[in-house]
């Protein structure tokens, strides 16, 4: 079949529907690198470069990353990168996008972003072009490399793969035999779910991960341990950042406390008690 504007419209339905299948497989980097990036800066903050079409998608796409996401986002173009907002790239995570991987005012601002010290993450359709010189982190989104000009399935997929990049993440903290429950349910989420699901000790959790919260998590807390509440106490840390933090104990005193909390504060809020 020949490969024109029609081709690739006619398979992008099927294309999508492909890359929400495997949305974990074609996240992940990107995911770890800006969760990495998260704990280097403490900052949250993406900065998307891109031009033409990509540049639209990222529009498009950026109210919904603002709101699922619960990060600022700022779309600019590669002259805007270049000439007038610098800046936005000095403490942000930024990626850069190129379709075909060859755009040479991509290429620009690649050069300008290395010379200035400043790392970046390079999403194309082709991880084998000339932008794959420039970053140490090039990734594939799930649009291959449309060999047309004038790009339809491009557009579509990196809106979808910007949507699927901000989604709810989830993570699962407990403590003692509870650890095992705890690997599972992320196992599960990430089976069924194709979510990005990881699971922490109570005290590794309160090292360093916590900081990567943002109101688009959901945290679960499995706590039956009988020597204290502090499980308790660190789940009530976490709904100051995010509402989708639930307890999940065979403690019915605390669980009690929770909801008259809720209550007090007017909050619609979930408590999951259940008897282990």
């Amino acid at each position: 079949m020949k490969k024109d504007m029609k081709y690739y419209v006619e398979i992008t339905g099927e294309r999508m529907l492909t890359n929400i299948e495997k949305s974990h497989e074609l996240t992940e980097e990107l995911l770890k690198e800006y969760e990495l990036f998260q704990k280097k800066s403490g900052n949250s903050d993406i900065c998307i470069v891109a031009s033409g079409s990509s540049l639209n998608a990222a529009l498009s796409a950026s109210m919904f990353m603002k709101r699922f996401g619960g990060v600022n986002v700022e779309i600019i173009s590669a002259g805007d990168c270049m000439d007038y907002n610098q800046n936005l790239t000095q403490k942000s995570f930024v990626i850069l996008v190129s379709q075909s991987g060859c755009s040479t005012n991509m290429i620009q601002v690649a050069k300008q972003l290395n010379a200035l010290n400043r790392p970046f993450v390079v999403l194309t359709g082709n991880v084998l072009a000339e932008l794959n010189r420039y970053s140490d982190c090039v990734i594939e989104y799930g649009v291959g490399n449309e060999i047309i000009d004038y790009v339809t399935l491009g557009f579509s997929t990196l809106i979808l793969y910007f949507m699927l990049f901000s989604l709810e993440k989830v993570i699962i903290v407990s403590d003692g035999a509870n650890m095992g429950i705890a690997r599972e349910a992320a196992l599960k989420f990430q089976e069924t779910l194709k979510s990005l699901s990881v699971y922490y000790e109570r005290e590794e959790y309160i090292h360093g991960p916590n900081m990567q919260l943002t109101p688009a998590y959901s945290v679960f807390f499995i706590d039956t341990n009988p020597y204290h509440n502090r499980m308790y106490e660190v789940y009530e840390a976490t709904r100051m950042v995010t509402k989708n933090a639930y307890y999940i104990s065979n403690k019915s005193e605390m669980t009690e406390r929770g909801l008259l909390l809720c209550h007090l504060k007017n909050v619609r809020r979930i408590s999951l008690f259940f008897h282990l």
